[in-house]
């Protein structure tokens, strides 16, 4: 770049909007090798960590993944300290937000996201997915919040068919935890009219029939016909995976709790030994290796949960 064409922050700018990532920082590190307008500070920075998000996206392992979405959060945060364009600022939260929460810092990341959604042109569609998910994930989640943020997501008309479904899902799951069955039922008969064989949805159907069966007595006749038909969906639900991924985690995770529904505790938990070993660091493995500590404990082996 020569003096007499120097390069600027709109340059940069406009090579990161149209998505051409590695020109936006090529740009950026030129900028930062002329004499730079202090006030370009804070713009410069949104990029390297705007093209740290996207790199995050792309890396092997989930570790990677988060350790890099740390490094494009520190970029974001001196960005946001120091000041950007004010066109700039809804989507430097945005991405500020997503990577504090994957980079493993859900609750400064929901912080963010909230604020956020407070300025003009954020992209409130993507503000309320991330925020629905987040607070589902947090060690004692948020269901009010997630409830809220879900329903925001819905009003949207642009969504697809595949959005609307999963956000339907995830109310349905959510409803039936706080306890609204019916509401979750309402919305799994909607949702079974046309997808009834989506794995989803039988891995949903699975989980309701399991908390409906978990509020009878054990006296009840219909209380084992619940589970077995439970359990049925479950397994019909890892069938339909394809990719032996999230849903056969969740299915089989459900699948432990059938067992401890039936007092069959062994059972309960080598399911949740193997969930624990062969799925490594994802919230169903935790959530397994937690029940199995929980019912060791209860079994008087103590030793053994603590190993």
């Amino acid at each position: 770049v020569s003096v007499e064409d120097p390069v600027t922050l709109q340059m940069a700018l406009d090579e990161h909007d149209e998505g051409d990532f590695e020109q936006a920082e090529t740009l950026v590190r030129s900028m930062q090798r002329q004499h730079q307008n202090p006030d370009d500070f804070g713009g410069a920075l949104y990029i390297l960590g705007a093209v740290k998000a996207n790199q995050a996206e792309s890396e092997w392992s989930a570790a990677r993944q988060r350790a890099v979405h740390l490094v494009a959060a520190r970029y974001l945060q001196k960005a946001l300290t120091l000041g950007v364009p004010p066109e700039v600022e809804p989507q430097l939260l945005f991405l500020l937000g997503q990577s504090l929460i994957q980079g493993n810092q859900p609750q400064k990341g929901i912080r963010i996201l909230n604020q956020a959604l407070s300025l003009e042109n954020a992209p409130s569609q993507k503000v309320h997915v991330l925020l629905t998910e987040a607070n589902l994930a947090l060690p004692n989640p948020d269901l009010q919040s997630v409830l809220h943020h879900n329903a925001e997501l819905l009003k949207f008309p642009d969504l697809t068919d595949e959005q609307r479904t999963e956000a339907l899902i995830v109310r349905a799951e959510t409803l039936g935890r706080v306890g609204r069955a019916r509401d979750a039922n309402d919305i799994l008969k909607q949702l079974s009219k046309d997808r009834s064989e989506d794995g989803q949805i039988k891995n949903l159907s699975g989980r309701l029939l399991l908390s409906a069966a978990e509020d009878l007595p054990e006296s009840n006749p219909q209380r084992q016909a619940m589970i077995e038909q439970a359990v049925s969906d479950l397994q019909a639900a890892q069938r339909l995976d394809p990719f032996n991924g999230e849903l056969t985690r969740r299915a089989r995770y459900w699948i432990g709790k059938s067992f401890e529904l039936q007092r069959d505790y062994e059972s309960a938990i080598d399911e949740y030994d193997q969930i624990g070993k062969l799925y490594g660091d994802t919230p169903e493995s935790l959530a397994a290796q937690i029940a199995e500590a929980d019912l060791l404990r209860f079994a008087g082996k103590k030793s053994q949960s603590l190993a």
